[in-house]
């Protein structure tokens, strides 16, 4: 009998922890400030209401099976979706990411060298590096491509080095590559 109820209390202990896990997760605002224009244009909803609606729905997405629910209830209200709309859709996914690795903030700045080139580069500021797979980030930090940079002065954060200008679908695509390389299994 003792040995069942340890069980049981172990059990409930666990559960409990996911849930305090998936709580936090929800509860992480994340902050996103990368360059990308993203909106719902006027002649795709019209409706002030709507569109704040739908702002909304996109802004509180927590799991990526809204975003296909979004993505189903937009082209059956209002038709095909315009690219500026599709960029938004990209930022709500990151996001999501951001959350499954407790990042707190995702900043890129911009700059352009002596011969007129443009760069940038991401810095992403982590929360709880408990989420993060360090091995992987040692091992991303060691290719010679150097994408991906720690620096000593912001230990809480890493950087993501993007050697061209890239739109936000493939920003998005490459920065969830590397994102989901992070994360703990």
């Amino acid at each position: 009998y003792c040995k069942l109820l340890a069980d049981s209390i172990k059990d409930l202990q666990k559960q409990m922890q996911l849930k305090e896990n998936e709580v936090l997760e929800e509860e992480i605002e994340v902050f996103l400030d990368l360059e990308y224009t993203g909106f719902i244009p006027d002649s795709y909803i019209a409706d002030p209401k709507q569109k704040i609606e739908v702002y909304k729905k996109i802004s509180g997405v927590i799991h990526e099976e809204e975003i296909a629910s979004i993505k189903h209830m937009l082209e059956d209200r209002f038709g095909k979706i315009p690219e500026e709309v599709i960029k938004l859709l990209y930022m709500a996914n990151i996001r999501i990411l951001c959350r499954k690795l407790a990042i707190l903030e995702m900043v890129e700045s911009s700059s352009e060298n002596k011969y007129g080139e443009r760069s940038s580069v991401i810095e992403i500021k982590f929360s709880n590096a408990q989420k993060l797979n360090i091995p992987k980030i040692m091992q991303l930090v060691a290719q010679p491509e150097g994408k991906l940079y720690i620096d000593g002065s912001k230990p809480e954060s890493i950087f993501i080095r993007l050697s061209e200008e890239m739109e936000i679908e493939k920003k998005g695509e490459f920065l969830k590559e590397i994102l989901q390389e992070l994360i703990v299994e």
